[in-house]
């Protein structure tokens, strides 16, 4: 059960569940961490531009949302795509650390 992400749990049920994973497996799994980071993040900005085509990166680099979210919000995000990118696409092993920090 995550005590972090409670406040979801009743109204984005699948944000609540993916980043609920991501946290429990932090310190056993970090590769899975960060993939479900990703994934919790890909929910809930397909939430946000609910009628687009769901391709993360293209939300992400829409000016429109990086105005919206401000540069220091941006910044944590596009960490999360590149860890999460990083997690699914590479052979190296990945720090808790690395995924506690997303």
């Amino acid at each position: 059960m995550s005590i972090h992400f409670q406040f979801l749990k009743t109204e984005w049920s699948k944000v609540y569940e993916a980043a609920a994973k991501a946290e429990s497996l932090a310190y056993p799994n970090p590769r899975t961490a960060c993939f479900y980071s990703r994934r919790t993040l890909e929910i809930a900005v397909t939430w946000l531009f609910e009628y687009d085509k769901p391709d993360l990166s293209a939300f992400l680099f829409e000016p429109s949302f990086k105005a919206l979210v401000g540069s220091a919000l941006y910044t944590k995000l596009d960490l999360i795509r590149k860890l999460g990118n990083f997690a699914v696409h590479s052979n190296q092993s990945i720090r808790a650390e690395d995924a506690i920090a997303q």
